[in-house]
């Protein structure tokens, strides 16, 4: 992980699920984002200094109690609770899928299809309209940008 003032970059050293030849082991870039309480840029800095003198392992994400890294049973329970904290249908949504949330959010702002296969490194369109699409309602009176994918989900 590299930080700077205006982003942090995951190296990724092993294959990942939507890994295909030409697009082995990309970086994740996360950007920060204007309201610091929106931005994973600063939100992510500030955790590690938090929780630097305290952990007990070298993992990003560790538990408040022992300080350890987590299971994923704990990363899944923690992401339904931000999913029903953000008034997202856990019935529709859950903890697996961060990604149809996110993608069908920017889908309904007004991203276009082509922006969203490249953010979700999807080959073919048919795979986000058969696994992803789901209806997400908008809340009312949102501005959408159709510049950014990361705008068009923060503001769903």
């Amino acid at each position: 992980m590299e930080t700077s003032s205006k982003t942090v970059v995951f190296t990724m050293n092993c294959l990942q699920k939507t890994d295909r030849i030409g697009r082995i082991n990309q970086n994740i870039t996360l950007d920060a984002y204007k309201k610091k309480e929106l931005c994973p840029v600063y939100t992510l800095k500030y955790y590690l200094k938090a929780t630097k003198k305290l952990r007990k392992d070298d993992y990003l994400l560790v538990s408040f109690r022992t300080w350890r890294k987590i299971s994923t049973s704990t990363l899944a329970r923690w992401l339904k609770i931000v999913l029903t904290s953000s008034g997202i249908d856990v019935t529709k949504f859950q903890a697996h899928s961060f990604r149809g949330a996110s993608t069908s959010a920017a889908f309904s702002a007004g991203i276009t299809l082509d922006t969203i296969m490249k953010t979700a490194n999807w080959k073919s369109a048919k795979t986000f309209k058969k696994f992803y699409l789901r209806e997400v309602e908008a809340k009312r009176g949102v501005k959408t940008c159709k510049k950014k994918y990361i705008n068009a989900v923060l503001s769903v």
